[in-house]
């Protein structure tokens, strides 16, 4: 019974999450329509439940059920009041939930170009939008809530399926009262879901016995390795694995791959390939905000993707070394989360490979960790700790004394008034019980103020600017609290070259103060090239003196335009790092033939080496200039106008400042030269409304300036 109980519930997730995605697609994404797909889900679960052949396993003995209960049953509490409160977890308040209140204020899907993660998977959100729509943030978090209660009685029951009943409870114990599965389940987080999904695929690949009969397991198998990665990208573990277990028992069983992989890999394929489709079609790029280098758009930076990238690998400057298990599993100030001190003795694990289904649980623990080798966060491997802890189970169930202590320990270890006294201060952990707010006896806002006073800047944004406005900030905002669409610095290519653009106003290295002249013999040339011909960080141009018909650049060419749009507070820039054979492009008129070319550059920061390359009238490429000249100190206009004129011209109606960030006091004490007005605050942050001004155009002052 709970075989086919958690097996249903995790298949009909993956169609719920199918079905919400097309009525999102088709702009249906109201909660009558998504209530009817939720209630037609279920109802086709309960009467075609998934699961195995029915077997009878013996009861569970009175220790079993005792230790079972002792532990479940204070932490599934615990858990559950923490999710009924507000929600108030970072990535939950912040963009989980997001885009899905977006999704359902606009009745589906639009282009979201400005916000990297409206390009993630959202298989999960699909599901949070159902209940979003009916109860909210908390609905929201509950639904997350059922993957962490599904977990533990997935792993039971495939314990109890193939043999080994203690071990799958000493697992499942080791897991469910880990803190950081904690926390995380209980939010509006995914990694739970993650976790659940790739071990009912597993389960699910390991009840397929190879005969044409159970295919039908095997296709279902697929849709679970499909919503694996629908959930996240990381998730591509699961049918990486599910294909090498199938791949491998149908040889061994002398089956033919074809019809076995095809019975896997189309369910896996129909839930995957939506989600690059939309990605493929809104940005660009199916796989965003990754492999951008393969996949060129303007709208997210080759740069940002290589900073993530290290910043993942090196989260709060921490690395993977000795000390990297202590921190993992009692310390968590760096890695935000702990698994709890049992885990420890994962070693232990090892021992589980004596059996043949131990073998393929390590198997799965070592595939599905790899993905945390690119992000080391704790929560990234909440997926491979299901196995981890199953393999340790098994190893340790020899024993049973032990194995029973063990998850008694470990989960009085893991209670968060005795996590409170040997943990970082800074571990990212459950810290309350609010009973009063679950129940809504101390009101939502007044829990929100309390325990997530920066819901003060979602709340002026939405009482102060009206609807439709579009906020740029450097400081994150709880963006399911409000419905102002709010670009955040760093998550978009538009977003980091408006904040490239304000910083030019304020920071003296960022001033197009440096001009760089190229001369050659005055000929009539068709176009010109400025080369990289060494590398270097980046590489950014201003603006190019004098007249040109066409801007073109390798890399970045849809911001070339902006090297020649007459305004010193706007560049285009590489983005990346630069090297050689890069190159700015300018197309010329017939009758320039001044024998120069030169633009404005940033006074600080190194210049790569550079050359410029003409074209002739005939075709033929050449070498004009081998190096420039540089020269420095040139006067600039205040580029505060500029710099607001170009925000309000990528739709920008506000700015909210934080006072300490480089933007603040200036902001404060140059208002009228910023043309901005003070809109409100919520200390330490200060919101502006920009002024419709006029449009600034300082071409001919920059491109007659050739000094």
């Amino acid at each position: 019974m709970t075989e086919r109980l958690v097996l249903s519930f995790g298949t009909g997730a993956v169609i719920l999450s199918v079905l919400v995605f097309g009525l999102c697609a088709a702009g249906l994404a109201r909660t009558p329509w998504l209530v009817c797909a939720a209630l037609a889900t279920t109802g086709v679960m309960i009467r075609f439940p998934i699961g195995g052949p029915r077997l009878e396993s013996p009861r569970l003995g009175v220790r079993q059920r005792f230790l079972l209960w002792a532990v479940i049953a204070p932490f599934a509490v615990l858990y559950l009041v923490n999710a009924a409160a507000p929600e108030i977890s970072p990535d939950g308040s912040y963009y989980h939930l997001g885009l899905v209140r977006r999704y359902l204020n606009h009745g589906g899907f639009y282009a979201i170009t400005t916000d990297l993660f409206a390009s993630f998977p959202q298989g999960a959100e699909m599901l949070f939008l159902v209940a979003y729509s009916m109860g909210k943030h908390s609905a929201a978090a509950l639904t997350h809530l059922a993957f962490l209660f599904a977990l533990p009685a997935a792993m039971i029951a495939y314990s109890r399926r193939f043999g080994f009943g203690l071990a799958g409870i000493v697992g499942a114990l080791l897991v469910f009262a880990a803190p950081v599965v904690g926390i995380d389940g209980s939010s509006a987080y995914v990694d739970v879901a993650l976790a659940f999904s790739g071990f009912a695929c597993f389960y699910l690949v390991e009840l397929w016995d190879g005969e044409a009969a159970s295919w039908p397991v095997l296709a279902w198998a697929g849709l679970m390795a499909g919503f694996c990665f629908a959930i996240k990208y990381t998730g591509a573990a699961a049918l990486c694995f599910a294909v090498i277990c199938v791949a491998w028992r149908g040889r061994s069983l002398r089956l033919g791959l074809v019809k076995p992989l095809a019975a896997l890999g189309a369910p896996a394929l129909f839930v995957m390939i939506p989600w690059l489709v939309k990605n493929w079609v809104t940005v660009a790029n199916p796989v965003s905000p990754f492999f951008n280098r393969w996949f060129p758009n303007p709208y997210v930076h080759v740069s940002f993707e290589n900073e993530l990238r290290d910043a993942m690998r090196h989260l709060n400057g921490a690395s993977i070394g000795w000390r990297t298990p202590a921190e993992l599993t009692i310390g968590g100030g760096l890695l935000q989360g702990t698994l709890g001190p049992a885990f420890l003795l994962a070693p232990i694990a090892l021992g589980a490979v004596r059996t043949p289904n131990g073998r393929r649980i390590l198997a799965a623990a070592a595939l599905f960790a790899l993905p945390w080798f690119t992000n080391i966060g704790t929560r990234f491997l909440i997926p491979a700790l299901p196995f981890v802890a199953l393999a340790m189970g098994i190893a340790i169930a020899r024993y049973p004394k032990m194995a029973a202590a063990l998850a008694l320990a470990n989960a009085v270890a893991c209670w968060p008034w005795v996590l409170d006294r040997y943990c970082s201060p800074a571990n990212w952990r459950l810290t309350r019980f609010p009973v009063a707010a679950a129940l809504r006896i101390t009101p939502e806002e007044e829990f929100l103020e309390t325990y997530a006073p920066e819901i003060r800047y979602a709340r002026l944004l939405q009482s102060a600017t009206p609807p439709g406005s579009v906020i740029y900030t450097a400081q994150p905002v709880m963006t399911s609290y409000t419905d102002r669409t709010v670009l955040l610095n760093y998550t978009s290519a538009l977003n980091s070259r408006l904040e490239d653009t304000l910083a030019a106003a304020v920071k003296p290295d960022r001033l197009a103060a440096r001009r760089v002249v190229f001369r050659y013999p005055a000929r009539s040339l068709a176009r010109v090239r400025i080369v990289a011909s060494g590398e270097a960080a980046d590489w950014a141009i201003h603006e190019i003196e004098g007249e040109t018909i066409r801007l073109f650049a390798q890399p970045n060419s849809w911001d070339a335009r902006l090297a020649g749009d007459g305004l010193l507070a706007t560049s285009w820039r590489a983005w990346e790092p630069v090297r050689p054979g890069m190159y700015f492009e300018i197309a010329l008129p017939p009758s320039r033939e001044t024998g120069v070319i030169a633009f404005r550059t940033r006074s600080g920061g190194p210049l790569p080496p550079l050359r410029l390359d003409g074209e002739s009238a005939s075709g033929e490429w050449s070498t004009l200039s081998s190096a420039p000249a540089i020269e420095t100190g040139l006067s600039v206009p205040d580029p505060r106008p500029e710099a607001i004129a170009e925000l309000r011209r990528n739709g920008v109606t506000h700015v909210l400042i934080h006072d300490q960030e480089p933007l603040g006091p200036d902001f404060r004490t140059h208002t009228t030269e910023w043309r901005v007005r003070f809109a409100g605050e919520s200390p330490p942050l200060r919101l502006y409304s920009l002024d419709r001004a006029e449009s600034i155009d300082r071409t001919k002052e920059v491109r007659n300036n050739t000094r």
